[in-house]
Formats: C-alpha cells, structure tokens, sequence
C-alpha cells in the first residue's frame, strides 16, 4: 500500500486555519531520492506549534519575512531574515511567531522524511476539514498517534505508560489500513 500511495503526485500547497499558518512544499522525498524536505511557512501573528523532537532527522529554519521565534534546546531565539539554526536530531524545539505581523520561514530536514510530510499534510488537512480540536490535535486519537509515530516526533516528558498507550493506537490506525487512507486523503487532494 505504501509503495501505491507514493507514486501518485503530491499536493504542494496546505493551510491551516486553526494555527493561522500556509505552507507550500518546495521539496519532497520523492523529488531528489529522500535527500532533504524543504518547505515554506507562512505564520500568523501569535501562531506556532509544541515542544518536539525527531529521531531520525534534523531541522533547519531560516527566518525569510519578519521574526521568526525558535527555541531549540535551552535557547530561545529570534531570527531575522536569512538567519538560520538547525535543530540536531534528539534536540527539542519549536517555533513560534510573537509578533503583531505574519511572518514567513522556510524549513529543512535532512535526510527527508516521508513520515513528516505526511504529518503536515494530513495536520492541515484534518484541521481545514473540522476533524481537529482548537488546539489543533487531531479529533481522532489513533490517526493523532499514527502522525506522531509515523513522522518520528516525540514530545518531551511524556510518561512511559502514555508512550505505550500511544504506540498501542498508533499500531491501531496503521495496520487497520485507516492512518493509509487519511493520508491519501489529504496528501494527493486539497479538500
């Protein structure tokens, strides 16, 4: 099934509009052999995402409109246009857009992640359709765990027993076939 799903062409532009936020994939997986994902971020004033990591890629931003809030690690930043930091593999992050204005940035992982692209699409897609709460989680806690296993992102200081709640539902979606049809749902359409 995998195999099928990406062979078909991918949807470049996503929005959601329960964190104020656009992006348009300037580089996929399947465009350069899993080299690098690129795409670029358009935020609303007050906008940005949780606390992560990823286990097996690392996270370049580069401030291109306005300033663009990081915390990676212990810091947090603010990054004026063509400023940059990677975000190495393990290290916990997020970024965030403090200011009255939108701001636009564009990120980097390296290797590519076909996981985490599908991530965004479905995130955006679920959240354009209604099937997200306001704080834009997944409605659906099988296809919220699947995103998080399946895109190699861990959120910090989460107890043992809910990781293994979480991979229990996560191993749900995915064998159920349910997590394959959302992502073909909203990585190859823009409903």
């Amino acid at each position: 099934m995998f195999l099928i799903l990406h062979t078909m062409k991918s949807i470049r532009k996503h929005h959601n509009p329960i964190i104020g936020s656009s992006l348009e994939f300037i580089e996929l997986a399947e465009d350069n052999n899993g080299a690098h994902t690129v795409f670029e971020i358009t935020l609303a004033a007050g906008g940005g995402n949780g606390l992560h990591y990823h286990t097996d890629y690392e996270e370049t931003f580069t401030a291109i409109g306005g300033v663009l809030g990081i915390v990676a690690g212990e810091k947090t930043l603010h990054l004026q246009p063509k400023e940059y930091i990677t975000a190495a593999i393990g290290m916990n992050h997020k970024y965030f857009n403090d200011s009255d204005q939108e701001i636009k940035f564009r990120v980097e992982f390296s290797p590519a992640s076909i996981g985490f692209e599908d991530m965004l699409m479905v995130s955006y897609g679920l959240a354009r359709t209604g099937k997200s709460s306001a704080d834009n989680k997944p409605n659906d806690t099988e296809i919220a765990a699947a995103i998080l296993q399946e895109s190699n992102t861990l959120l910090p200081n989460i107890p043992k027993e809910q990781i293994n709640g979480m991979k229990a539902q996560a191993d749900s979606a995915i064998n159920s076939g349910k997590f394959a049809d959302v992502v073909k749902e909203f990585r190859f359409s823009n409903k």
